[in-house]
């Protein structure tokens, strides 16, 4: 039981935006700054009207789904589902502008998506593909100024596995996962940056791997 774990896939959001803000926060959990704070009142506000807006639509923001892989359980929900026979189709809304150009850092395929958002979606496909007797499941990543549609498939598959492995391995083993790419942007505005700084992680090289390259061995 020790080993055993579960995850959101708003966590691997996080997970892959900075693991080891992730690995700071389960083992230090400072008090996120006010203006943090305040974006995240915000965007619960975003996100509320947003699934208002879905249901009007016809999708559902259905019960909790579960679903295991690579020995992590999975449990969360989409902002928005909808199933038409044999296709599912899921929503994911960003309060958010989208990247200006096609983002290719780490992912599978370049899309204007964030690399840690396109992974909190394809864990909500993989939890919907588990759960339904679908063949097909599309995914929109709708942004405030752009949406992204695409098909989930066995490549995005094989890039969530890789990304569950690092957070397993970070939650078992207790291993600080290098950042998936340093940016100074988010590090200025982070509560653990002076704890970073401390204990000499910022610009440090720990264990990183590129979990696109390594869905494609797999």
């Amino acid at each position: 039981m020790g080993d055993r774990v579960v995850v959101r896939p708003s966590s691997l959001n996080r997970f892959v935006y900075c693991p080891v803000y992730v690995f700071l926060d389960h083992y230090l959990r400072a008090k996120p700054p006010l203006l943090h704070r305040l974006r995240l009142f915000l965007g619960r506000i975003y996100h509320w009207l947003a699934e208002r807006r879905l249901r009007r639509s016809g999708y559902t923001c259905e019960r909790e789904l579960e679903a295991k892989m690579d020995g992590v359980i999975l449990v969360g929900r989409a902002d928005g589902l909808r199933i038409n026979g044999d296709t599912a189709h899921i929503i994911e809304v960003k309060s958010g502008r989208a990247p200006r150009h096609p983002y290719s850092r780490l992912s599978p395929y370049p899309m204007r998506v964030y690399t840690n958002d396109l992974v909190q979606a394809i864990a909500y496909a993989y939890l919907v593909k588990t759960n339904y007797p679908v063949k097909t499941v599309v995914i929109t990543i709708k942004y405030r100024d752009h949406e992204e549609t695409f098909t989930y498939d066995p490549l995005f598959e094989a890039y969530l596995g890789i990304v569950l492995e690092l957070y397993r391995k970070m939650v078992v083993d207790k291993v600080i996962i290098e950042p998936f790419y340093h940016s100074p942007k988010k590090c200025r505005s982070c509560q653990y940056k002076q704890t970073c700084i401390q204990l000499g992680l910022i610009n440090k090289k720990l264990e990183w791997i590129d979990p696109a390259k390594a869905a494609l061995t797999r």
